[in-house]
């Protein structure tokens, strides 16, 4: 068990944060600022980040198929889209994905040393 959090939490924190940070702050809200404001692109771009992160909390799976906790899904959403937003903004500061991509691998490390050391303590 201590392996498979062990490697959870290693991509949480390295390949996560790369990979969402080079698509999503780096193709996709430049692609939607061809066409968009800079204002507009962060919003839409934010929102689709909270959407895609439903699957972690408020979409269950269960043998009767999917279903929806809307109140709870609704609020990581939220979270997730002020997230996003947040490492949209460092990336524009900084003009690099870096800031984004550092700040997103320490949102994920915290998320899962309290999901793991907290929630799911032993005892």
């Amino acid at each position: 068990m201590k392996a498979l959090i062990y490697c959870e939490i290693r991509c949480a924190r390295l390949l996560s944060p790369l990979g969402e940070e080079i698509f999503f702050r780096g193709f996709l809200q430049r692609a939607l600022e061809m066409r968009f404001s800079a204002r507009q692109s962060t919003h839409i771009e934010a929102a689709l980040f909270g959407l895609v992160h439903l699957c972690h909390h408020g979409l269950v799976a269960s043998a009767a198929g999917l279903s929806l906790r809307a109140g709870s899904g609704a609020m990581w959403v939220a979270l997730m889209f002020c997230t996003a937003w947040m490492f949209a903004w460092l990336r524009k500061r900084g003009d690099s994905l870096v800031p984004a991509i550092v700040s997103h691998a320490a949102f994920n490390a915290t998320m899962n040393v309290f999901i793991f050391a907290v929630l799911w303590a032993p005892g």
